[in-house]
């Protein structure tokens, strides 16, 4: 019997369907099994829990204490922008000498570029230390060795058929960590180590000294829409409460231009909301820098920008959805010259309003075809992409949320081969997790609602139950029916329903009559 298994059955009396549906999600050490169950931030299995960072970590004091210049390399979005955050003000607050690079997905795309390598070669630069990205970067990596420059990667995304030749920190690799971390959770670890080695500090350390790491990991959980159980719970939870007491000139700046400190919310927002210029990043600067004066022009233009981004994504969407005239298993959308920032707005828009794959594409300044895909659950897109991949010169991501770089004259075999696939692989899987009659589900209910509260999302098949019977669970609370689903369907009828759980939310989202 599998260990995790096992104690979940044992230890906290968990049904063998539910522990084996919580392995099958990431649980796969026992060592996180109490932070699923209480998710606090004392519950955070510790830094050594990632596979090779103690490596990552020797290699990053080291050069701190030989004063060689690091650059924290990131990525041009919330997860990107809150771990370059995260890293570089550790490693500065360790005496390190750092700069930081944000390539813009307009023209640079995602990872170690050319460019970037060219531009911090230049500051001086002797290490890189990726952050939310460089999983694909393969080739950059050796470039950036023959300059004299060497790398270390941490990041979250899927494991690619080949590992860059260097340092590689990410969950996916093993370990104790949660495996579905964002990028910004990796970074807080390996800060978390640099922190702990060099000063001997736990969580409460850091809780006293430097909320700010705990505050900027949960920004990038919540925005990364990575599963919100877990470590991530553990994070975003504990970063949303100390974020009202956060003193930050930022939060000054935007009192000052909007008449109101922000909330939690708008960060967000406004963490992905700058675009890079040859590295530097407008939502970047304003949490790096310190001076309220500095920051006011950059936020000024941030909020101007995300005004500017609500009313481009819903001109863009309604042309979206123009084009489209017929769904079958899959979408595949050319929105042509669109900027790549908003594909991905648009590909989870598509998704959730037809619950199919879908692929958007627009086009970088240099006329490559961009895409972003976004899948519901039950089917993994990177599988879709490497089914492709002789078509692209780069790709990667999740298995729900995935993306890729390719020449527009490839365009024609990519939707022939589209097409292909998802007339050989493309059925998604049934949506449910769980099959249960109306007794078991009863018996299920306590537990389901437990886990369900700690943020595992979970759906249930319940079949032969009568009518009367659901609508008693609705009249005592325990279920809802907020579409009336229940409603036309008399007393006495036998039905099959699907029961969505999530954050203490147990809502009926289908009724089938048997």
């Amino acid at each position: 019997m599998n260990e995790v298994i096992e104690k979940l059955k044992v230890g906290y009396n968990l049904d063998e369907e539910l522990a084996h549906l919580l392995y099958s999600r990431g649980l796969k050490h026992p060592d996180l099994i109490p932070v699923t169950f209480e998710p606090t931030i004392f519950n955070l299995t510790p830094p050594e829990s990632l596979p090779n960072i103690r490596e990552a970590v020797r290699k990053l004091l080291t050069a701190i204490g030989r004063r060689d210049k690091i650059c924290v390399w990131g990525h041009e979005d919330s997860d990107g922008v809150t771990s370059t955050y995260v890293l570089k003000t550790t490693i500065d607050y360790l005496g390190g000498i750092t700069t930081y690079y944000i390539p813009s997905k307009a023209t640079e795309g995602h990872g170690l570029s050319e460019k970037g390598l060219k531009i911090v070669k230049e500051q001086g630069v002797s290490l890189i230390v990726t952050v939310d990205s460089g999983m694909g970067s393969v080739k950059e990596v050796e470039i950036a060795r023959e300059m004299g420059i060497d790398v270390i990667i941490t990041d979250h995304h899927e494991i690619p058929k080949v590992l860059p030749d260097t340092i590689v920190v990410n969950p996916k690799l093993g370990g104790a960590s949660f495996p579905y971390l964002a990028g910004v959770g990796v970074a807080f670890k390996v800060a978390w180590g640099l922190l702990k080695v060099f000063k001997g500090w736990g969580i409460k350390e850091i809780l006293e000294k430097k909320p700010d790491l705990i505050i900027m990991a949960a920004i990038g959980t919540l925005a990364d829409r990575v599963p919100l159980w877990n470590e991530n719970r553990a994070l975003y939870l504990k970063g949303r409460e100390l974020f009202d007491s956060w003193n930050h000139p930022f939060k000054t700046a935007y009192q000052e231009l909007k008449g109101e400190f922000p909330d939690f919310d708008i960060v967000v927002s406004i963490t992905s909301a700058g675009k890079s210029v040859d590295g530097v990043n407008p939502s970047a600067e304003i949490f790096l820098r310190r001076d309220k004066d500095e920051i006011m022009p950059i936020l000024a233009g941030l909020l101007q920008e995300i005004e500017k981004w609500q009313t481009n994504t819903e001109e863009l969407l309604k042309k979206a959805l123009g084009r489209i005239s017929r769904v079958r298993n899959y979408i595949l959308l050319d929105m042509e010259d669109t900027e790549p920032r908003y594909l991905g707005f648009l590909a989870s828009k598509l998704k959730d309003r037809y619950g199919v794959p879908t692929i958007v594409m627009g086009r970088k300044s240099d006329g490559t075809v961009a895409a972003e895909v976004r899948a519901p659950k039950g089917f993994n897109s990177l599988e879709l992409l490497d089914y492709l991949s002789d078509l692209f010169i780069s790709y990667g991501g999740h298995k729900l949320a995935s993306g890729f770089s390719m020449r527009g004259e490839n365009l024609p075999h990519l939707i022939e081969d589209t097409e292909i696939y998802f007339k050989e692989n493309g059925n998604l899987s049934t949506q449910y997790d769980i099959e249960a009659d109306f007794e078991r589900f009863q018996h299920l209910y306590p537990q389901i609602e437990t886990l369900s509260s700690n943020g595992v999302e979970i759906q249930v098949k319940v079949v032969g139950a009568r009518v009367e019977e659901l609508k008693k669970l609705v009249e005592e609370g325990k279920l809802s029916d907020p579409n009336s689903k229940l409603s036309d369907v008399s007393l006495d009828k036998e039905v099959q329903v699907i029961v969505s759980f999530y954050n203490g939310n147990h809502s009926i989202t289908d009724v089938i009559a048997d």
